[in-house]
């Protein structure tokens, strides 16, 4: 519903999350999106969020607690036409849209703020910023190895403090990508082996 705000709240989302006109604010944790991914829209004007915040912070855009976002699918129920089948993250055009996320504190993924299904990635489209006026801020690793990050079109940024992905791409005229490289806020690998 457009100019209304709302908060979510980390589990299992099979349908994915959707916003158009609207700010979406998501307490800390873990979202699991088992299909249809997420999609940010707008039409101008200062709405089309979705921003991660600390419990009990409702206002504003600047985002403020952590979470993770696992993308992926859910093959059985994509098979038997019940939803679950794997869509991109997208955010849609318009000034006033905003993806803003801080990465998830704590357990064996902290830092990191997206993972695209290496066995769901489509490699095109993946993750996609379109648009103009419209704004990424987000920190942490941001990890898909199978997948493609693409931001396209006039007057738009991205912040981000770690990508890790197969294909990466930049479109349109006057779009600015700035990385800001912290290393206390990226996904660090625990644990160690031995590589044949």
């Amino acid at each position: 519903m457009g100019g209304k705000s709302y908060r979510i709240f980390p589990g299992y989302y099979p349908g994915g999350i959707e916003t158009t006109r609207a700010n979406v604010y998501m307490d800390p944790g873990i979202y699991w999106i088992g299909g249809g991914g997420i999609n940010v829209k707008s039409t101008g004007g200062d709405h089309g969020r979705l921003v991660s915040k600390a419990a009990g912070d409702n206002t504003g855009v600047v985002p403020s607690g952590g979470v993770l976002i696992y993308n992926s699918v859910d093959a059985s129920a994509c098979a038997a036409g019940r939803g679950g089948c794997y869509g991109p993250i997208h955010l849609n055009g318009g000034d006033g849209s905003l993806l803003a996320l801080r990465p998830i504190q704590f357990g064996s993924y902290k830092n990191m703020v997206i993972f695209v299904d290496r066995a769901a990635a489509t490699g095109s489209g993946d993750i996609d910023l379109n648009g103009d006026g419209s704004t990424l801020d987000v920190m942490g690793t941001i990890y898909a190895a199978t997948g493609n990050v693409t931001l396209n079109g006039g007057a738009s940024s991205a912040v981000s403090a770690q990508l890790i992905c197969f294909n990466f791409q930049v479109n349109g005229s006057g779009a600015a990508f700035t990385i800001s490289y912290d290393p206390g806020s990226l996904f660090h690998l625990r644990g160690s082996g031995l590589v044949e």
